[in-house]
């Protein structure tokens, strides 16, 4: 079982295809990470209020870890050949923030990965503390990726049970 309480209101969490995901991306993301563009390998989901109301989405990618790159392998000191699932892309509407829709979609996104037979989930992010609620933690210093200097990360992650997770 994860960590924390679950929303006040259950979402609806669907997979979405790539188009659709634009607008998911075009009204949940900040601007600086809009940029990033689309894995059409990924799983896409859209999380959707009780009345239908779109709340936010993200993204999930259960790869071996040498798909992410070098820098991703040694920032985690993963094993290349390992199966990871990566989580980006996580975004929540303004207006629905604050009310536990984004743990409701990161513990989505870890029961997908588990049955998926990915041994852990992984991802960054500027606050690490949002993430503490879903088990995930800290493994290394912050770093930015080439080209974006500017965006300091902290890598997470947390190690999967599919058991745990039902």
């Amino acid at each position: 079982m994860l960590n924390g309480t679950a929303a006040q209101t259950r979402l609806d969490i669907r997979m979405v295809n790539p188009v659709d995901l634009r607008y998911v991306r075009a009204t949940a993301l900040s601007e600086d990470r809009k940029q990033y563009p689309l894995d059409p390998h990924a799983n896409h989901f859209a999380a959707y209020a009780d009345d239908g109301v779109f709340i936010g989405g993200a993204s999930l990618a259960v790869v071996q870890w040498r798909r992410l790159g070098s820098k991703l392998v040694d920032v985690f000191g993963a094993d290349p050949n390992g199966r990871v699932a990566w989580l980006y892309g996580v975004g929540v509407l303004p207006e629905h923030r604050g009310r536990g829709h984004a743990f409701e979609i990161v513990s989505h996104a870890m029961r997908l990965a588990a049955y998926s037979f990915a041994r852990q989930f992984a991802l960054v992010s500027r606050d690490p503390r949002l993430y503490e609620r879903a088990g995930m933690q800290p493994v290394g210093e912050r770093f930015a990726f080439p080209g974006h200097e500017a965006l300091q990360v902290v890598p997470l992650v947390r190690e999967l049970n599919v058991l745990e997770l039902s």
